[in-house]
């Protein structure tokens, strides 16, 4: 299946302190941005797009692995959603795509080649790690259109729980996100 990687990363990263969370650096020293992206590609998706804005987007695109490219959101304000919107909107033809936050840069490619499996061009499929779902998801292209117009992707998640699929998955990362300092550690 041919699939496009949406990886929201325009936040001001405001409850970690006013930090870039993109360019935080994990223990084996790539920074949040490059793991996501490599986990992205390893896991099968033919295109990245970073979606980026003020007040680091310009230090985001600049560090850009290759493999990837920015899109600029230009409402950041206005939520993940927006992100998510930015990306489809310049995505090229894929049957899915992988929603893959900067913050979770410990999700496994498995967990990323399981979901996408999973997913179809007419489902979701959220990975789930001890009842709890995380990311990154996946999104078939028949479901884009509500993701373009939804205020938060979990109401499209929840909107209709049969074409929803929670792959169970061995893999912490896929509930970790990073979004205070507590978190960091």
């Amino acid at each position: 299946m041919k699939a496009v990687a949406i990886v929201p990363a325009a936040g001001a990263g405001r409850r970690l302190g006013g930090v870039c969370k993109a360019l935080l650096r994990r223990p084996d020293g790539r920074t949040f941005l490059d793991a996501v992206v490599a986990g992205a590609r390893e896991a099968g998706c033919a295109e990245v797009i970073v979606v980026v804005a003020e007040p680091f987007g310009r230090d985001v695109e600049a560090a850009l692995p290759a493999g990837a490219r920015a899109v600029w959101n230009p409402a950041p304000e206005r939520g993940m959603a927006s992100s998510i919107a930015c990306g489809l909107a310049a995505a090229g033809p894929a049957e899915a795509a992988l929603l893959w936050p900067v913050d979770h840069p410990n999700a496994r490619v498995a967990s990323a080649r399981a979901v996408l499996a999973a997913a179809g061009p007419a489902g979701i499929a959220v990975p789930a790690f001890e009842g709890r779902g995380g990311h990154p998801a996946a999104f078939g292209r028949e479901i884009w259109p509500e993701l373009l117009a939804c205020s938060n992707a979990r109401d499209v998640v929840r909107r209709d729980p049969a074409r929803v699929r929670r792959v169970v998955v061995d893999d912490p990362g896929v509930v970790r996100d990073v979004d205070r300092p507590e978190d960091l550690g």
